[in-house]
This record gives C-alpha cells, structure tokens and sequence, in this order.
C-alpha cells in the first residue's frame, strides 16, 4: 500500500488524472457513488495504491481488497456520516482508491469564499478503515485517517494478529 497526498484544493475542479493516460481527465463528484464534477472544491485528498503478489510465487495476484470506513470521531458541527464499505477490485495485483475531505464552494458567494475556506479548516474526521482481502473474515490491516480541509493523514496503521 502506497499513499500520495497531493496540494490541497483551494476552489479548483476535483479531478485526477491517470498515468495509463496522462492527458485524460477523470472528474469527481462530491458524493460517493455520485456522477458530475466538483468545479470549485476546497479539501485534502489522500491517493491509495495496492500491490498485491502472491506469497508462494511473487506474481500479481487477482483478487479485490475490500474496505469498511467508520467514523471515529469529528468535530462538532458536522453532520454524522454512515459506515461506508466499498470493493476495489485489483487488475494484475494492483488498484486504486481516494479519499477526499472537503466541500465544494460553487454555491457561495465568490466575495465570501475566503472567509469560509479559513472557517472550514477548523473542520476535522478521524476514520477507522478496515481493509480485507477478497472475502477474509478478518481484516488484513486496519487504518486510523484524520481528515482536515488542508491535510489527510495516516494516524495509525496495525496488522491484527492472525486468528
């Protein structure tokens, strides 16, 4: 598992690119599972890659790796958010996955935007993410994440003893 955190977003479109080509845009919804673009967003994202090999011989392997994403705690104000699950299925060993903190400003006042994008970085979410491999019964690691406007972080990353 490797993590990226690019710049964080100060009004610009969310969006992110793929290295099979480079050129063509991918745009994101504010919501999960949603179609549209987020024209004028204000966040951090986080960009997960998975390599996944085979123990017994090193080649890629086929198989997904699920995720169950809980809120541990935010800051007050917040409107609570649900369990979210979700299955990246990996193509020769590897996939991919996003996490994004933020909002999308379109809808305010351009003369007011400043003032909230520095309100907003008062906001924060601290996640539990569990990750599985295929249908495992037991996670393979467990993620603790803090989201901010202007950063995502790892907090803290354990391998639960196998059972």
């Amino acid at each position: 598992m490797r993590v990226s955190f690019p710049a964080p977003y100060e009004g610009q479109r969310l969006s992110v690119y793929h290295s099979e080509d480079p050129l063509k845009e991918d745009c994101l919804s504010g919501a999960t599972g949603a179609a549209g673009c987020v024209d004028h967003f204000v966040g951090a994202l986080a960009v997960i890659r998975f390599d996944v090999t085979r123990a017994g011989d090193g080649k890629p392997s086929a198989a997904s790796i699920r995720e169950l994403v809980t809120v541990v705690d935010q800051s007050p104000g917040l409107q609570s958010r649900p369990p979210f699950a979700m299955t990246v299925k990996l193509t020769d060993g590897s996939g991919s996955d996003l996490q994004a903190f933020g909002y999308d400003e379109s809808p305010l006042p351009v003369a007011g935007r400043a003032a909230e994008r520095e309100a907003a970085k008062a906001a924060w979410r601290r996640y539990r993410q569990e990750l599985y491999l295929d249908k495992d019964r037991q996670p393979f690691a467990v993620v603790d994440w803090l989201h901010t406007t202007t950063r995502i972080q790892i907090v803290r990353v354990d391998a639960p003893p196998v059972r």
